[in-house]
């Protein structure tokens, strides 16, 4: 039902595999939902710090080590990932819902399954 959900750290890729990203999205909805994340993407005003402990959270389920705190503060150090904030949310978005169900109209970050990206984005963390 879900695709597999890639995230990079450090010049490294890991995977979430398709079956086990209910729990894992389960876990970041502590920090932002879908559609708070659907929102950022329509109003702009990405919300940095929680897009960090997201990506953290997500990152720590795939086995990472890693900290909220490393993840803020590579987004505002060298190579920082801020421009890349609302590609990062596109993702997880169009990663969120089931690509085989129908969830009505289109809205923003809401394409259609057979248009989704094949793969994540290149994110610059």
């Amino acid at each position: 039902m879900w695709d597999d959900l890639k995230l990079r750290w450090d010049g490294q890729w890991h995977t979430i595999p398709g079956d086990r990203v209910v729990p894992a999205f389960a876990l970041t909805e502590r920090f932002m939902t879908m559609d708070e994340m659907m929102s950022f993407l329509v109003r702009g005003g990405t919300p940095y710090f929680t897009l960090a402990c997201v990506y953290a959270t997500l990152l720590r389920y795939t086995g990472c080590n890693v900290t909220d705190a490393q993840v803020a503060i590579r987004m505002f150090g060298p190579n920082n990932m801020q421009g890349d904030a609302a590609t990062v949310i596109q993702y997880l978005v169009e990663r969120m819902r089931p690509k085989d169900v129908d969830l009505g109209a289109a809205t923003p970050g809401n394409a259609p399954a057979d248009e989704r990206p094949s793969s994540a984005p290149s994110m610059a963390l």
